[in-house]
Formats: C-alpha cells, sequence, structure tokens
C-alpha cells in the first residue's frame, strides 16, 4: 500500500472514500495568532459546517486533566484539542505546520471507512466503536453537498467571500520546482502510475500536486 509523508506530520490516515482539504495563509491579520489559536479558528469553520449539516458535534477547545491519548497510530482513533466530533465519533482530522511567515494546515473528513483494511494496517480487532465516516450519520452526504456547506461555513466564521479558481502560472512552477528539488527520484518521471516508487522503508514518497485542484481564495 503507497505511504505518502505529510509535510504537516500528524497521525495515521486511510485515504479513500473522503474530501480532503488545505488551507494556507501568512501568519497576519486574523492568522496572527499561535498554532493553536489558529487551529481553533479553522476548527470553528469547520464546526459550523457540521452544524448545519444538522449534526450535533462539539468542538474539543480544552485539555482534560489526568487522561492519556490513546496511543494508537491512526488519526482517527483519537481526539485531542481543537478536533470535532459527533455522538463520540471524530469527523475531521487535522495537522497543521507553520512557519516564520505563513502556515498551511490539511486534512481529511472521511465519508466512509473500511474497517477491515483499517484493523489490517493497525493490527487491531474491529469494533463498534472503530471510525464510520459522515456517512454513518448523513447517509446522503456528497462531496459537493460537503464542499458547498464548506465554502458558506468559512465565508461566515471569517467574514470573506471565496472565489474559485485553478492553479495560476505561478503556482505550477513553484509546485513542479518544488518537486524536483524534494523529490528528484520522482521529478520526470510522471509517466510512470502514482504509488510504484518506494524507497528503502517501503513508503511511497509522493510530490504534492496542484495540477487537478480548485482553489477558493479569498476575495480581496
Amino acid at each position: 500500500m503507497p505511504v505518502i509523508r505529510r509535510l504537516t506530520g500528524g497521525r495515521a490516515v486511510l485515504h479513500g472514500d473522503e474530501l480532503t482539504y488545505s488551507v494556507s495563509a501568512r501568519n497576519e491579520s486574523g492568522f496572527s495568532g499561535r498554532l493553536m489559536d489558529v487551529y481553533l479558528k479553522i476548527g470553528a469553520a469547520f464546526h459550523l459546517c457540521f452544524i448545519t449539516l444538522g449534526l450535533d458535534c462539539r468542538i474539543k477547545d480544552s485539555v482534560e486533566r489526568g487522561t492519556v491519548l490513546i496511543r494508537n497510530p491512526s488519526c482517527f482513533e483519537s481526539q485531542s484539542t481543537g478536533e470535532i466530533s459527533h455522538a463520540g465519533q471524530k469527523l475531521i482530522g487535522s495537522a497543521q505546520k507553520r512557519w516564520t511567515d505563513a502556515f498551511m494546515q490539511q486534512g481529511s473528513i472521511p465519508f466512509s471507512v473500511d474497517s477491515r483494511i483499517l484493523s489490517g494496517i493497525f493490527g487491531e480487532k474491529e469494533t463498534q466503536e472503530r471510525p464510520v465516516g459522515l456517512r454513518g450519520f448523513i447517509p446522503d452526504i456528497n462531496a459537493e453537498i460537503l464542499k458547498g456547506h464548506l465554502a458558506a461555513s468559512f465565508e461566515e466564521t471569517f467574514k470573506i467571500r471565496l472565489s474559485y479558481s485553478l492553479p495560476s502560472q505561478e503556482e505550477l512552477g513553484l509546485a513542479e520546482r518544488f518537486e524536483s528539488e524534494r523529490y528528484p527520484d520522482l521529478a520526470g518521471s510522471r509517466e510512470e502510475k502514482p504509488g510504484n516508487r518506494c524507497d528503502n522503508r517501503k513508503e511511497t514518497v509522493s510530490p504534492p500536486s496542484l495540477l487537478s485542484h480548485t482553489i477558493a481564495r479569498p476575495v480581496i
């Protein structure tokens, strides 16, 4: 199974039937606080999204004293500060990386979870408490419905208006340069099927790609 190492770190996520997201901005204006401050602000937008979808969810905004996070490499098997849950189930897994002048937060919202594969990867028995994904609570949810609610929730939370576009030529050029510098063994080999190149630890290092992504940008 191919493995991608995220720049933002965090626990392991089984990708598949899901909506993945990425938020990036300069460390200024509404994003000028500490990592957890910004994490909670972004979490508030996701929380509003799930509320508008009809879920009675909660965002964990404090550290519980005397408790220990589950020692499990799977992202959706534990809940930490700033994460959102419904009926005891974690709805979204996120991680953030900050630099001196900017940050990037990325994450996954599963629609469904294959507990058989998940158990095979992490070597644990399947239980009724396993993550079920968003369709376990909203059977008719799909990516377009979720993206519409997400866009409206981010606009409401941050008091902005979003426009949609493809990556600019400058962004594509930066992505290609980053790929060639960070992943020299993969640069220039786009004809190969993604996921068939592994290093000596059996991990597939996949370069980031902007080519198929639609970007929602704040309108100035």
